[in-house]
């Protein structure tokens, strides 16, 4: 039988960009790797290479590690969100230990006007699917 669980964030106040960097790193790899990945960037241990949005980027320690950052807010917004997919896999019967990510989408959010600095406040939606390994 074919079993998925998924997890939404909707308008999370995080860069969409360094969204979609991160969420390229963590697709098709295993929950377990993928939350240590995420946990590392937080700590500032690894670096995310960024493939797309890399203008004006550093270069970063690590093998084959060209234009990279440590998008910690994004970071722990993917991790909020890979626990709650664990958590909704469980409760549907799943093993922790064989969960893949299997699908990551990153979009735009409602972009809302923030009153303190008279700019747009950028808003970003989230969609997390796991599945088990065979």
């Amino acid at each position: 039988m074919f079993m998925e669980a998924i997890a939404k964030g909707i308008n999370l106040p995080i860069s969409t960009k360094h969204t979609t960097e991160v969420a390229r790193n963590i697709r098709n790899k295993d929950l377990a790797k993928s939350m240590k990945f995420l946990q590392e960037v937080i700590e500032m241990r690894t670096a995310v290479a960024f493939k797309r949005f890399n203008n004006d980027r550093a270069h970063r320690k690590g093998k084959g590690m060209g234009p990279g950052a440590y998008p910690q807010k994004a970071s722990k917004a993917l991790l909020k969100l890979l626990r709650s997919a664990m958590n909704n896999a469980i409760q549907k019967g799943m093993n922790p230990e064989n969960l893949k990510v299997s699908r990551v989408e990153v979009g735009m959010g409602v972009s809302k006007h923030r009153r303190s600095n008279r700019r747009l406040g950028r808003q970003t939606n989230i969609l997390i699917e796991v599945k088990e390994n065979d």
